[in-house]
């Protein structure tokens, strides 16, 4: 219990004193996401004027707008989960830090975060796989017994492609504040956060759980309670609702869930010292 209730504890801590900062952060990121979802509005102009039947965007022109728009979502993404490991380093170190020298170095190294993403989570490949052949399986099976039969090794296969995932995926959950904080190579962060999580999987699980649980049900909580006063106090902007409570789960809670890995990191090479 001692690496889950420490991280429980500082997770909360830092978010707690960091808060404004935190915040601020967000924000930023906030706006590369809407410039991202602003690149696909001429996909929805395009499909509008095509059903009476005038075009006045080319279709190369608007492939362009959305492949940009991904790319934009994509590399924001990336950009702001490597950003976290960066703010934490240098709030806890300093208690200040420099907001746009975080971002633009995120942004230097987002293909080796994305890499890093993608080899952690490219053991669930088989889980998908297997979810794809009992679709398959079923659809093509006739009687009662080999349907049966199939849905059967398809759970088993699907249990056990889950479990295997959730492992190696806490085993290398950490590699990405490895990577942004020691400043490794992507291969490099990803043994890191093997041997250093050896042993440690409960823990790892166990808080991550917890703060997941927690954020949650006060993100539901705060969601529902703007809805609602929303509804009742401002009935002409309640079917906003929804938005505005995804906003402030965003802006407000996200982050918490987010600095798990950092924390984790922390106390694993405490631990290791």
């Amino acid at each position: 219990m001692g690496l889950v209730s420490d991280v429980i504890k500082d997770t909360f801590m830092f978010w707690k004193s960091y808060f404004s900062k935190i915040v601020q952060y967000q924000l930023i990121f906030l706006v590369f996401y809407l410039v991202g979802i602003l690149l696909f509005a001429p996909l929805l102009f395009w499909i509008g004027i095509s059903i009476i039947g005038v075009e006045l965007l080319p279709f190369p022109v608007v492939l362009i707008s959305i492949i940009a728009g991904v790319v934009v979502l994509i590399a924001s993404y990336g950009a702001q989960i490597g950003g976290y490991s960066l703010i934490f380093y240098q709030l806890d170190k300093t208690g200040r830090f420099n907001l746009l020298e975080a971002v633009k170095k995120a942004f230097k190294k987002v293909h080796k975060i994305l890499a890093v993403m993608i080899l952690s989570g490219i053991v669930f490949a088989p889980v998908f796989v297997s979810i794809l052949v009992g679709i398959f399986l079923t659809g093509m099976l006739g009687s009662i017994s080999e349907i049966v039969y199939s849905m059967v090794i398809f759970i088993i296969v699907l249990i056990v492609g889950l479990i295997v995932g959730i492992y190696v995926t806490s085993r290398l959950s950490i590699s990405i504040p490895i990577l942004m904080i020691e400043e490794r190579g992507c291969i490099e962060s990803l043994k890191k956060s093997w041997a250093q999580t050896k042993g440690k999987i409960l823990g790892i699980l166990g808080a991550s759980f917890v703060v997941g649980l927690i954020v949650s049900i006060v993100s539901s909580i705060v969601s529902f309670v703007v809805s609602l006063s929303l509804v009742l106090f401002l009935p002409y902007v309640s079917p906003v609702g929804s938005l505005v409570g995804n906003l402030i789960s965003y802006l407000f809670f996200q982050p918490v869930t987010a600095f798990v890995p950092v924390v984790i990191y922390y106390n694993l090479r405490s631990t290791k010292k």
